[in-house]
């Protein structure tokens, strides 16, 4: 679990007493979570977004995914590096 037992066990006593905002309940996913579920629509851009990228990685491997990101880490850090404009 992602969420220490302490404070699923605070969320609860904290929210009977002062209900957080309905999108920040964490009683609710909770609840959710336990049913295999989720409390609100999900959003389906960001599944489908995450649908892709994995069968990308599948398709190009792991570590040719990790060579790439460092490529263009590499890239971005050595751009920032040098001046857009001429002193």
């Amino acid at each position: 679990m992602l969420v220490s037992d302490y404070l699923v066990e605070r969320a609860k006593r904290v929210s009977r007493y002062a209900p957080p905002p309905r999108y920040m309940d964490l009683n609710l996913y909770m609840e959710q979570i336990e049913k295999g579920s989720t409390p609100f629509t999900p959003a389906i851009n960001l599944l489908q977004s995450l649908d892709g990228a994995l069968e990308r990685i599948l398709r190009i491997g792991v570590e040719r995914n990790i060579e790439i990101h460092r490529e263009r880490a590499e890239t971005l850090y050595r751009s920032m590096e040098t001046p857009l404009i001429a002193p």
